[in-house]
């Protein structure tokens, strides 16, 4: 045990001490509820940003310029930019992005991918500079290559298996997740008051709803829409349109 901490604590293995200790301190703050993963228990990292205003009271007000036809890169006077190439820091950002899905981030929890990373790069260390080194810090920092390898093929190998069990449990939370206030899609050539589909994208399958309009409001095929009312005995959504040139007929939402 004694020759465990010496080599743990030794110049050259220390700083994957340090960054494996800080992981397991912070999982013993989840373990007694100071921390929590995330509001909802998991988070893979999807953040969505949305620029359209959306209000919706007695009235239904939605501001999502733009988004009226939702074919403005289909017109006339749309101006095409000459390609050119980035390099440098655009570069290095494609490369990093490449490097962190490859290690699965944004699929796995990103402290769960960060304590399989350090918890690999600390066992490599030790058991390198155990067998291969004689305290000497030249001979640790060309071990220092392989380690690195090894740590990431590690680390993808025992997060990868963790990507569909993530996956499934995002895709239970997406499903049930409220649907009033979302937007969907119009999946069905048209959706009037007596018929019609959407579908509402979540980071896995989308999710199909049955919807309606209100009144003579007809919504065509591709048109994103509102869901401002539940209709659960029926199982139905009643939808408005996305637009600020066609005002909605005042309803009261439930």
């Amino acid at each position: 045990m004694l020759e465990i901490f010496t080599e743990a604590v030794s110049l050259y293995t220390l700083p994957f001490t340090v960054l494996l200790g800080i992981c397991v301190l912070y999982w013993l703050l989840v373990l007694v509820g100071l921390l929590d993963m995330d509001g909802h228990g998991i988070d893979v990292g999807h953040d969505v940003h949305v620029g359209s205003d959306v209000h919706v009271g007695a009235d239904v007000d939605v501001h999502a310029a733009d988004l009226d036809a939702g074919h403005d890169l289909d017109s006339g006077d749309a101006h095409h930019e000459p390609m050119q190439m980035h390099h440098g820091p655009d570069a290095a950002h494609s490369a990093l992005r490449s490097v962190l899905q490859f290690l699965n981030f944004g699929e796995v929890p990103a402290m769960i991918v960060v304590s399989i990373l350090s918890l690999s790069a600390w066992t490599c260390s030790m058991i390198a500079n155990h067998y291969f080194n004689t305290g000497s810090l030249v001979r640790a920092l060309i071990l220092l290559v392989p380690n690195l390898f090894l740590t990431v093929l590690l680390t993808k190998l025992l997060s990868t298996p963790l990507r569909k069990l993530f996956s499934t449990l995002n895709r239970e939370f997406e499903e049930h997740k409220p649907v009033i206030g979302r937007t969907c899609t119009i999946i069905t050539s048209e959706v009037t008051d007596k018929f019609g589909q959407a579908q509402i994208e979540t980071s896995g399958a989308p999710i199909i709803i049955n919807v309606r309009t209100y009144g003579e409001t007809v919504l065509t095929n591709g048109e994103s829409a509102l869901v401002i009312k539940e209709d659960k005995e029926n199982q139905l959504f009643t939808v408005a349109k996305l637009s600020t040139t066609t005002p909605q007929p005042e309803t009261s939402i439930c």
